[in-house]
């Protein structure tokens, strides 16, 4: 049985099957984590049940029937009878140090608050309140999920990990869905401002885009500093491709600009062709109202921009769920839904919905006209949505 796309099931019994062969498949990567089994494995030889059963002092039976469980994802494999060998997802997951924190965090926390979602409908109904929600349920206590990452610096360091790895479904998205967009077709201005959070993906789209189009400058607007370090690295790694050096005229010391601008306050780039907003993520630690304030705060710092030059475009670029079932693809519409029920489950919050944004558009207006979005681009293998706005007279 692969666990790599969602179950597709044909009748109740298969459904069934499937359901307690993964919540096996859990069980038994928590059981290898908690003897220290995977660090044990060398990474490029097999090591038999035995010797290895030895050195974590379990079972050998017990080690055995583990291995062949988890052996059906794949991960780990048995290249002979009796040996136990890495595969490369099993190496990658070692690799990963956060792995073994968010695993522990999905069946300590996520799993048995998730449990707990029908008493919590029971209960609150559809409160929003941090302390009215399955994790509180489930823990017992007066206490937020944030609350208890404030005293227990290990539950937060296994919650970053967790809130990491469910991020990174969405890696690379960003650079694919901008790379889509017609940028061939510009004439003239061919400025690009890219603006959000400090992120090394923010930096790798602004150099693969002054990369792969030479008729592009890009800005960095970061909300944050950005050591010069990062920014030197950056122009380095651009002039190798363009040739030159970082500072050279015309190559990429001109071409590509690193500047911060604090979020909420109004562009200072008057003359940009495309101003690109990357929408931060809702999370555990940063709700979806906090973002959405965002979001408006960074549209009235563009509305005079878009409005005294009727050719700029803003795109904001946002994780987004579906309102509707199967406008994505499966893999990629099951990643997004878990992400938003664990965010209700931990915290009694929620990811984007296309509604908020289109709500915090319509909302700026200065009397005279409105901002408006014209366009959307989608993909079906992306779980990011891009919106073109504008700004139109009334």
């Amino acid at each position: 049985m692969s666990t790599s796309t969602p179950m597709q099931c044909s009748s109740p019994a298969e459904l069934l099957q499937q359901l307690h062969a993964q919540s096996q498949i859990l069980v038994c990567l928590q059981w290898l984590c908690d003897f220290q089994v995977l660090a044990c494995i060398p990474l490029k030889q097999m090591l038999a049940f035995h010797d290895v059963a030895d050195l974590v002092n379990v079972p050998e039976d017990h080690l055995t029937r583990v291995v062949r469980m988890v052996a059906t994802v794949p991960f780990l494999s048995e290249p002979i009878p009796g040996f136990v060998a890495h595969n490369q997802l099993s190496a990658d997951f070692v690799a990963r140090l956060s792995s073994s924190d968010a695993l522990s965090f999905i069946c300590d926390v996520s799993l048995p608050s998730a449990l707990h979602m029908s008493r919590a409908t029971r209960f609150y109904g559809a409160s929003e309140q941090p302390l009215e929600s399955s994790f509180s349920l489930q823990s017992g206590s007066t206490k937020t999920i944030l609350s208890a990452c404030e005293q227990d610096s290990k539950f937060r360091r296994q919650l970053s990990a967790l809130d990491e790895t469910l991020a990174a479904s969405s890696a690379g998205q960003f650079k694919e869905l901008l790379l889509g967009l017609d940028w061939a077709s510009m004439k003239g201005n061919n400025l690009v401002v890219l603006i959000g959070a400090r992120s090394t993906e923010l930096l790798d789209v602004a150099n693969t885009l002054t990369e792969r189009f030479s008729s592009l400058s890009t800005v960095i607007q970061s909300w944050e500093h950005i050591p010069h370090g990062e920014i030197l690295e950056l122009k380095t790694s651009l002039s190798s491709v363009l040739g030159g050096t970082p500072t050279t005229p015309g190559m990429a010391g001109d071409r590509l600009r690193v500047q911060t601008r604090y979020l909420g306050s109004q562009q200072n780039i008057y003359n940009a062709a495309v101003y690109i907003l990357k929408v931060p993520v809702p999370s555990v630690f940063v709700q979806h109202k906090v973002v959405l304030s965002q979001v408006v705060a960074e549209l009235r710092a563009h509305r005079s921009i878009l409005k005294a030059n009727p050719a700029a475009t803003l795109i904001l670029v946002a994780w987004m769920v579906p309102t509707v079932v199967g406008v994505l693809d499966p893999k990629t519409e099951a990643a997004l839904r878990c992400r938003d029920l664990v965010l209700h489950q931990l915290a009694n919050q929620r990811n984007l919905e296309f509604q908020d944004l289109a709500a915090a558009i319509s909302g700026i207006e200065d009397g005279v006209g409105r901002l408006v979005f014209q366009t959307k681009s989608t993909n079906q293998s992306n779980s990011m949505i891009a919106l073109e706005i504008k700004y139109q007279k009334d």
